[in-house]
């Protein structure tokens, strides 16, 4: 199946969801997050306010073709997708989920504090949702272009179950398309372990 992109907002569960995941179905794990850090020795708000968002996007694409090329779940970052050169590289080298979790859930994981460790002035939870909001209808487009859209609010294995179960269900469909008879199978919507 190649990669696996995580694309979505930054709080919405892509790095937590992304180690579950990949250990349940035995790919590696890539976060193009911890990359930037590691190889540019600043956080990835630095290199926003340091640097600049071409800057961003070089170190982005740079870490996504440092990944491994087959079998790896890739959390990227919340911008990541929406750079062209990024988004292209995706599309061409793996599947992409799109983890939309509503913003109260990414507001409870991101309080005010976490967005002031990240450069934003955000003082009260209104402000903070507000903000999210915001930021959602600007990118929510790009997030559901050429993406599965999975349900990320829940617990990350839910989450993961969501994902399996929306691949099994792809493959099917697929099939289907492609006029091979499938007696005896049919969309999977159990909620069995993954």
């Amino acid at each position: 199946m190649g990669n696996v992109y995580l694309i979505g907002m930054m709080g919405s569960g892509k790095s937590t969801v992304g180690k579950i995941l990949a250990e349940k179905i035995g790919y590696s794990f890539f976060d193009t997050d911890e990359f930037i850090v590691s190889s540019t020795g600043k956080s990835i708000a630095n290199v926003l306010s340091e640097d600049g968002d071409d800057a961003l996007a070089l170190h982005e694409f740079t870490a996504l073709s440092s990944a491994p090329i087959n079998e790896c779940i890739i959390s990227t970052g919340g911008r990541t997708y929406l750079d062209k050169k990024c988004r292209e590289f995706i599309d061409n080298t793996g599947k992409v989920v799109f983890l939309d979790t509503g913003v109260k859930d990414i507001a409870d994981r991101l309080n005010t504090e976490e967005m002031k460790k990240r450069n934003f002035n955000i003082d009260s939870r209104d402000e903070l949702i507000n903000f999210l909001n915001k930021l959602r209808r600007e990118r929510l487009a790009a997030y559901k272009s050429r993406s599965m859209i999975i349900e990320g609010s829940g617990t990350p294995n839910e989450v993961c179950k969501r994902i399996v179960r929306g691949f099994k269900n792809e493959k099917i469909r697929a099939a289907l398309r492609e006029g091979v008879e499938l007696t005896g199978f049919q969309e999977d919507t159990s909620e069995e372990d993954v």
